[in-house]
């Protein structure tokens, strides 16, 4: 018996996957005698797009999403 390699379509696909970020940033700061206040804020929109490309037994599928998100900082430093 020879060894043969045989696809097992169930368990094998082909995904592709792409995905944009795009982000805006925001800063300010402030000092009061020997304290310094930062305030920040990080916008960030991101798209996704995937493809689970089909084979002869199983159909293929796609999606994509959007969405965003805020992420803000904040900071206190005081010297001396």
């Amino acid at each position: 018996m020879e060894n043969v390699t045989t696809i097992d379509y169930n368990l094998s696909n082909r995904f592709l996957y792409d995905e944009w970020i795009h982000a805006a940033y925001l800063n300010y700061s402030k000092s009061f005698g020997t304290i310094e206040f930062q305030l920040g804020l990080r916008a960030e929109t991101t798209t996704l797009k995937g493809a689970q490309l089909g084979n002869v037994e199983q159909p293929g599928s796609e999606f994509s999403r959007t969405y965003h998100n805020l992420f803000p900082t904040f900071c206190v430093v005081a010297f001396g």
